[in-house]
């Protein structure tokens, strides 16, 4: 009986090691393959990334290299050119291990958030479908986030609304669009816009003097402004690549902050993908052009990077 017993024990041992080993086997296989799969995530994410970076260099030489300094114009497709002679870069570019995406846009196309009137605020938010009601709450509470001071307008909103949320108004500038979330009322609906709202984002930025380009602004945004039929129609007539642009603002568009045919400050998208990977990195940039000898040098001003799994 005592014989039975022991061997009865060691067979149930015997098939714990068994079972502790397999265990440990496929332990060991599954963290070889994540660890693999790591890697080569890794891998992929460092090639999209120098790809990017090159796809980037690709859009700075191209702004640097303007033939006609004092005109840029997006054509019929919207489609930004330095000038006329120049191909311009947008859309997929293969290269020999993967593909960059390239595009190029104008921030003196939109409404500088930071240092637009309180007039085209208003304008803007009601191309939104923004309800009245709600209109005059929007337009303070993004002037308290703005200003100096501590003092709330009518409508507004102080460090007293924020300290519930952990942190406080900012009482300068916005440094990006994004911000907004952060001020009382802005939600993702009303900034990239949904069933119920219009997107103000691509109509809206926070770098530049606040004047517009008349060669690249949108029909949405000369519309905003009070452009009328008329002078709409006549600016989008020159903007094709045998005419390059108007070669001047319009008298009656310059009191409407149309006051350029070229611009300095420039948004430069790329986004590029590792061959037989889904990997993406994403490079936003926005540069200022400023006139250096014979054309112009490049500063960036803001940078953002991102990784996107698909």
């Amino acid at each position: 009986m005592l014989k039975k017993n022991q061997d009865g024990f060691a067979l149930i041992m015997t098939i714990w090691v068994l079972v502790f080993l397999t265990i440990a086997v496929m332990s060991f296989t599954l963290s070889s393959r994540w660890s693999l799969a790591g890697t080569m995530n890794f891998k992929y994410e460092t090639e999209a990334y120098y790809l990017a970076l090159t796809g980037y260099d690709e859009a700075v030489r191209y702004l640097m290299n303007d033939n006609d300094t004092r005109r840029d114009f997006i054509d019929e497709n919207g489609v930004f050119h330095v000038d006329r002679d120049h191909e311009p870069l947008n859309g997929d570019t293969p290269l020999y291990n993967g593909d960059v995406s390239m595009k190029i846009s104008d921030e003196q196309a939109r409404i500088n958030i930071n240092r637009t009137g309180l007039q085209t605020l208003r304008k803007l938010l009601r191309y939104a479908g923004v309800e009245s009601d709600s209109e005059d709450t929007l337009v303070d509470c993004l002037l308290d986030w703005i200003d100096a001071d501590d003092a709330h307008r009518l409508n507004g909103a102080e460090d007293e609304y924020y300290e519930d949320f952990g942190y406080v108004a900012k009482n300068r500038p916005l440094d990006t669009v994004e911000e907004l979330l952060l001020v009382k009322g802005y939600s993702k609906e009303l900034l990239y816009g949904s069933d119920r709202y219009n997107a103000i984002y691509p109509l809206i930025t926070t770098f530049g003097d606040g004047s517009f380009n008349v060669n690249t602004a949108g029909r949405t945004l000369m519309g905003i402004m009070g452009v009328s039929e008329i002078d709409m129609e006549n600016v989008l007539r020159y903007r094709d690549v045998e005419t390059g642009g108007l070669a001047s603002v319009p008298p009656n568009m310059r009191a409407l902050g149309f006051r350029t045919t070229y611009s300095r400050y420039l948004r430069v998208e790329v986004t590029a993908q590792a061959e037989k990977s889904g990997i993406k990195y994403k490079i936003t940039a926005i540069v200022k052009r400023i006139p250096w000898k014979s054309g112009y040098r490049i500063e960036t001003v803001f940078w953002r990077e991102n990784v996107i799994y698909s």
